[in-house]
């Protein structure tokens, strides 16, 4: 993923060039990275917005086919017996769930 980005010119972090990777150290996976900016740098509060607005519109990777994520799947039922505020809002979240 992180070649595609590069390739596609997204501004993010760039895999190390010249190292095999990823390693394995003490049994855990491990990978490098670099800025890909000159200098340090924080994204103004409406950048995040542009950005992944930017990552959404990019071409679709040749490889690899990456299965669909559901990153709530396993906390869904927990979420929606949780209680706070009953508002318009939290019957929107609920029903679109």
């Amino acid at each position: 993923m992180a070649r595609w980005l590069e390739a596609e010119e997204f501004p993010t972090l760039r895999i190390v060039p010249g190292v095999q990777q990823p390693m394995t150290v003490a049994g855990r996976p491990v990978t490098f990275w670099e800025n890909a900016r000159d200098r340090e740098e924080y994204a103004r509060l409406d950048e995040p917005a542009d950005l992944l607005h930017r990552l959404h519109r990019l071409r679709k990777p040749e490889a690899p086919d990456l299965p669909y994520l559901d990153p709530f799947a396993e906390v869904r039922g927990s979420l929606t017996t949780m209680e706070g505020p009953e508002n318009e809002d939290h019957r929107h979240s609920s029903s679109s769930a």
